[in-house]
């Protein structure tokens, strides 16, 4: 039906043409449908075909099994099958690719051999050319290069850099969720090499936590962010100046992160092959943190201050318990010097050692009373045993400097013994 709708027909079989031109070369092609102004014009034996639309599969030759909707939908497909594009100019320049699907208004229309990609929505795919496995859900969604493999773009605008990406709304987004946290595959039945080398407190203390802004335009620039092509009417323009406006807002937003190239090399600094840097594939590729990741080194960090705590509180129980044991030798001492001549000297006085702790010398000022018979200064150590014993000739306010080169770092005890009575005792602590 038409000016020489099938005109070329031999031995073709259950066609259906309807206007001018429609199955114009089909010579031996069976079970094709043209409706339109030259659709599948140029198909000789190519069969399973559906062309509706003026130019829809209009260069088809021996592609079988695509279906085409619209102005030029699949126009070029000479080889290309099991191809579908509906909307005008979709897959429009396709020439062998395989099993794409393309539904929109441009969708997917520079794609010539790549296959198994699937474009809807305006525009949806329109860089793609020869990249497969391909996904593009919105507006404008795809990557923004041609050969890229295995991408998903969801959502209005959103923009793939590299192959093998998944990525989720345009630069404009604030707010991505659910009711629940994204699940990570993580079966041990899976997992081979596994090496337990994730640093702690090492990696940590070299991040830099930082508050930031985002120059959106910058990022444009850098990954070279697509724009179709193609005229745009006003209602168009009026939407993409509206998603203009939503980035102005974003790029006023404070964020809370880190800067990927400063944990990039603080996970290097410390020779940590750490998955949470998401580093760029190409130049037109942009950084990304993985902030889920961070959570191993942290816990890493966790588990060594725990063990740390502990082994401080182990410690710490040791010296209460060796200062204990002192007190109650010095206890004793008292005891057995009860009586003794002279014994109740409130005057005398030990003061606390000065600098405490020490590394060099310390110097241990106290108070002999004019009347007493005997004075010494007694130091032991937090095992009991004596280390020094500086006699006291003088009376009055005096002073002794009491020299660690010759000693071993630690805890010590010293006294003040006035008449076998001893007067008061103090804890130093001497540092190397």
């Amino acid at each position: 039906m038409g000016h020489a709708a099938m005109y070329s027909n031999t031995t073709g079989q259950h066609n259906t043409a309807a206007g001018f031109n429609a199955l114009y070369s089909n010579s031996t092609g069976f079970n094709n449908t043209a409706f339109g102004v030259q659709a599948l014009e140029n198909n000789t034996s190519g069969g399973f075909n559906v062309g509706i639309g003026p130019g829809a599969l209009f260069a088809n030759t021996i592609g079988i099994d695509n279906v085409a909707v619209g102005y030029s939908a699949l126009a070029t497909n000479t080889e290309g099958e099991d191809n579908t594009a509906i909307g005008q100019l979709a897959l429009a320049v396709n020439e062998t690719g395989l099993s794409n699907t393309a539904v929109g208004f441009i969708s997917a229309w520079r794609n010539t051999t790549g296959g198994i990609n699937t474009a809807v929505g305006y525009a949806a795919l329109e860089q793609n050319m020869s990249g497969d496995a391909n996904t593009g859900l919105g507006f404008a969604a795809g990557p923004n290069s041609a050969g890229y493999t295995n991408t998903t773009a969801l959502g209005s605008g959103a923009t793939t850099t590299a192959s093998n990406q998944v990525r989720i709304g345009d630069a404009a987004v604030v707010s991505i969720g659910g009711y629940q946290n994204w699940t990570n595959i993580s079966d041990g039945r899976i997992k081979r090499n596994i090496i337990s080398n994730v640093p702690g407190l090492e990696f940590i203390n070299r991040l830099k936590p930082v508050t930031y802004t985002l120059d959106l335009d910058e990022a444009d620039k850098i990954v070279e962010r697509p724009v179709s092509a193609l005229a745009r009417d006003e209602r168009l323009n009026t939407y993409l100046n509206a998603r203009s406006l939503d980035r102005k807002a974003k790029e006023q937003m404070r964020l809370t992160g880190f800067i990927a190239q400063e944990v990039e090399a603080a996970a290097k600094s410390v020779d940590f092959d750490f998955s949470g840097v998401d580093v760029p594939k190409n130049d037109k590729d942009l950084y990304g943190l993985r902030y889920a990741e961070f959570v191993v080194p942290l816990v890493k960090a966790v588990q060594e201050l725990s063990a740390q705590n502990d082994k401080l509180v182990d410690q710490n129980k040791q010296l209460q318990d060796q200062i204990n044991t002192l007190s109650k030798k010095i206890d004793a001492v008292e005891l057995s010097q009860r009586g003794s001549f002279n014994s109740n000297l409130p005057e005398a006085r030990l003061d606390q050692n000065a600098p405490n702790p020490f590394s060099a010398s310390t110097v241990i000022r106290y108070y002999v009373p004019t009347r007493s018979f005997s004075a010494r200064i007694v130091i032991v150590d937090l095992n009991g045993r004596s280390v020094k014993s500086i006699s006291i000739n003088d009376r009055g306010a005096g002073q002794v400097t009491f020299a660690g080169s010759t000693f071993s770092a630690g805890n010590y005890v010293y006294s003040l013994i006035v008449d076998d009575k001893v007067i008061d005792t103090r804890q130093m602590t001497l540092t190397k």
